[in-house]
């Protein structure tokens, strides 16, 4: 990225009365030609690439350097010249500076608007504050994002990624604009040689390093980025290329001489290679490379090899003392590249879990979305999840909320921080501990831009059980329940972080058997628990009564206030309230089956006072009320109707409807599902007391059921 190319317009226009000059553009002014490349890899990137930078991003970047160029000139020289330098030492920070959070087609975003200024403006500044002999010293772009990467670091910014995305049209486009301006502009310069004595060292000892086995995590690559998808990325990553074509062959700040120019390449490559070498990171990986480029202008002034003043360039050869230093260094480079020993960063699954993994199985789609993620990978990640797991069981049952953060990521970290924090000394607490005996890796959201993955998680099929703790003493197990639910990963720093699971509780730690859900204004006597939308799991839930259709009116309380006393009833009371309604009452049962044959559940709600009420499912999740044939006969008002079933208890092929009341059960048999035909009599159930729930099976074996 050359933002510094010094190339005189050919012309001056003097505006004004002779004091302030304008320098306008020129159509031979290399630095337009960089400008064309740059400015055509960003509407690459807006449009085919899914850069995750914003339009509004890219004018602060290049606004920014801009005026205070123009502004500069102006208080220096009284001369207003088109700032093409500046321009592009802006567009070199847009290119490779990133703010986490910010998405592609959020065009006018201006988050982290202040880091593209502050880093624009100390790229810009540094021309103009660090000089030696007259010129500035360092790639004015190179070392404001290095600065910039180092002082703030990965969680406030990140560089470009080193891969753009599968090969495609889009990425060809990339590529072959990058190459052929690459080797356009710089050969025009004299400068080719220059960028080819940094690629070949440092490519060459990072295939070393991927042979010895050396990795590094990246956002794009489930698993570790290892051997030739690391060498081939660092290589031939169109980040790399348009380091190697337009940034370090600045030619303010590279030596004048061939030779010089040879040395001074080789030393780059060879020094980013050594600090890549101690990197297991991307984003410690780019800014090594970044680093390399800054230290190797130190070097060139420590040991005063002059700048270019001037095209064409000069040829002075460069003090011998600096290319034996440079041979020594190369050296030195591949005996410690080839004696480091390999390291992978991924961590293996015994590393997080201890015990026996599951079988495990990569669902189809993985395979065809996510390249490189292979068995090791997929026993990383479910290691680091059933270790996530037994973590999280153990921060809630311990108190100890720091724990979760070895495990857990996002709003779930937040959820478990909180109960974590309310668990009291003394206070029994339940866990689940998770016994599966099958994992999947599985896409639980497509990608979302060429450049990321698909969102991975893990499937587990298996048992879970619900284990009570009075401090460190177990005090009781539950019933094992079905396993059957998917937990989202997120990789962070080499490891898998539980990010959420699909069933989306609000208790992520509770056994998924047992469901609570407050009500106000009225007590319900039986529940239904149903599985929802996850076979296996059981849903919380959001109150969809008005959209389901399901919403009793009742007649709001009616106060009467007496305001004399009533003779022979408590005669010390003077003022006392009637209540006159009868229709707020409570909630006593309820019962679901298909009442009118068309394949859709049909719900039966009784009340401990009012009438009962019969809705019919239309299929689409909503209820309307059943037409009078049907609800007439069970609406049973004032029965004081509690527990309820439906029960073909006929074998007639149509579920029939026994209701428990304050006064003896009634027994509805449906005709058919056009009405209901009260049976109670006929079918001999002589019983006048209270019931509270009934149960029914064919207890003599007889082949008709049998009512308890």
């Amino acid at each position: 990225m050359s933002t510094a190319i010094e190339h005189p317009p050919p012309s001056d226009v003097v505006a004004g009365q002779g004091t302030w000059t304008w320098r306008g553009p020129s159509l031979r002014d290399p630095r337009l030609h960089v400008a064309a490349v740059l400015l055509s890899l960003q509407v690459l990137g807006q449009t085919v690439i899914d850069f995750d930078l914003s339009i509004a991003q890219i004018l602060l970047a290049i606004g920014t350097c801009a005026v205070l160029e123009v502004t500069i000139g102006a208080v220096r020289h009284r001369t207003i010249a088109w700032p093409a330098s500046a321009m592009l030492t802006g567009n070199g920070v847009a290119l490779l500076l990133r703010v986490p959070g910010t998405e592609h087609g959020d065009w006018w975003s201006t988050r982290g608007g202040w880091i593209f200024v502050g880093t624009a403006a100390a790229s810009l500044l540094s021309k103009h504050v660090i000089r030696w002999r007259g010129h500035h010293l360092f790639n004015p772009s190179n070392l404001g994002l290095a600065a910039c990467f180092l002082v703030l670091g990965s969680s406030r910014v990140d560089p470009q990624d080193l891969w753009w995305g599968p090969l495609s049209p889009g990425i060809v486009a990339v590529l072959v604009l990058i190459t052929v301006g690459g080797l356009t502009v710089p050969r025009r310069l004299g400068l080719l040689p220059l960028a080819m004595a940094f690629w070949v060292p440092f490519t060459v000892l990072v295939g070393v390093l991927a042979a010895s086995g050396h990795a590094m995590t990246a956002r794009w690559h489930y698993g570790p980025v290892t051997g030739w998808t690391y060498w081939s990325v660092l290589s031939f990553s169109p980040e790399i290329l348009v380091f190697l074509f337009f940034m370090i062959t600045d030619p303010k700040t590279v030596p004048a001489s061939g030779r010089a120019r040879l040395a001074f390449g080789a030393f780059v490559g060879v020094a980013a290679a050594l600090i890549v070498a101690a990197q297991t990171t991307e984003y410690a990986t780019k800014v090594a490379i970044l680093v390399a480029l800054v230290l190797a202008c130190g070097v060139r002034a420590a040991v005063r090899v002059r700048p270019t003043v001037s095209l064409p360039l000069q040829t002075a050869r460069p003090p011998a003392a600096v290319l034996a230093s440079v041979g020594a260094l190369l050296v030195a480079a591949v005996a410690v590249v080839v004696l480091s020993p390999g390291r992978t960063t991924a961590p293996t699954a015994a590393a997080g879990f201890e015990g026996d993994l599951p079988r495990i199985e990569i669902d189809a789609q993985v395979r065809r979305e996510v390249s490189g993620l292979d068995g090791a990978a997929a026993e990383a990640m479910v290691g680091d999840l059933l270790a996530g797991l037994a973590n999280e069981a153990e921060a809630v049952r311990t108190g100890k909320a720091a724990l979760l953060e070895r495990s857990t990521t996002g709003d779930r970290l937040d959820d478990l921080q909180r109960r974590a924090e309310a668990t009291r000394a003394g206070d029994p607490v339940t866990v689940p501990v998770h016994d599966p005996d099958r994992a999947t890796v599985v896409v639980v959201a497509p990608r979302t831009s060429p450049q990321s993955l698909p969102v991975l998680g893990v499937h587990l099929e298996g048992t879970v059980v619900g284990v009570t703790w009075i401090g460190d003493h177990e005090t009781g197990r539950g019933e094992p329940s079905v396993l059957d639910a998917t937990f989202v990963l997120q990789q962070v720093g080499g490891r898998y972080l539980i990010a959420g699971d699909r069933s989306q509780s609000e208790d992520p730690t509770e056994v998924p058997t047992v469901a609570t859900a407050e009500v106000t204004e009225g007590v319900s006597f039986g529940t239904v628990i149903d599985e929802g939308s996850q076979p296996g799991q059981i849903d919380l839930f959001d109150d969809v009564t008005d959209e389901a259709g399901v919403r009793i009116d009742t007649t709001p309380l009616q106060v009467d206030r007496l305001a004399e006393p009533v003779p022979g009833f408590w005669d010390q009371v003077s003022v006392f309230d009637l209540i006159n309604s009868t229709q707020r009452y409570y909630s006593a049962g309820q019962a679901w089956g298909d009442v009118d044959g068309d394949g859709v559940l049909d719900l039966y709600l009784t009340d401990q006072g009012g009438p009962n009420h019969l809705f019919l499912g239309r299929g689409d999740g909503t209820f309307q009320p059943a037409p009078g044939p049907l609800a007439d006969p069970v609406t049973m008002a004032g029965s004081a109707s509690g527990a309820a079933t439906f029960v073909d208890y006929d074998n007639s092929g149509w579920p029939s409807l026994l209701v428990l009341t304050e006064h003896g059960p009634r027994l509805f048999r449906n005709e058919g599902g056009r009405s209901f035909a009260d049976v109670t009599e006929a079918a001999g159930l002589v019983d006048d007391g209270k019931g509270e729930t009934a149960s029914w099976a064919d207890f003599d074996g007889d082949g008709d059921l049998d009512l308890f």
